[in-house]
């Protein structure tokens, strides 16, 4: 249609039309913009829930984990446990006499290499 053929009183027709589809239009996209937001929060409101889920029992496990160790700690004898110590003793010991091994060998390549 041409702009010019048309009386004022129809164009002004025209224009409370294209207003009335305009707010149709907008009503609509706020619609479906506030679904968008409820699904959006919902997700994250379930995805929050099922991290702290999985972390609650992450840590239950682990505090079974301890509880089963100390129970199976109390069933061995003195001698066990002062075998146990030794042996660890040890080798913590040797873990230290080969580390400062190791630290002299390396300081005398060091020196050679001067």
């Amino acid at each position: 249609m041409n702009t010019s053929t048309i009386s004022p009183v129809e164009r002004l027709e025209l224009l409370k039309a294209k207003r009335q589809q305009s707010k149709q239009l907008n009503r609509d996209a706020l619609i479906a913009d506030r679904q968008n937001q409820r699904a959006a929060s919902v997700a994250a409101k379930k995805e929050e829930e099922r991290r702290l889920k999985e972390a609650e029992g992450d840590f239950r496990d682990k505090v079974e984990d301890v509880i089963d160790q100390r129970t199976k700690n109390l069933s061995y004898t003195l001698e066990e446990c002062e075998k146990w110590d030794k042996t660890q003793k040890k080798k913590n010991e040797d873990g230290t006499k080969n580390m400062d091994a190791l630290a002299a060998s390396t300081y005398k390549k060091e020196i050679k290499g001067l």
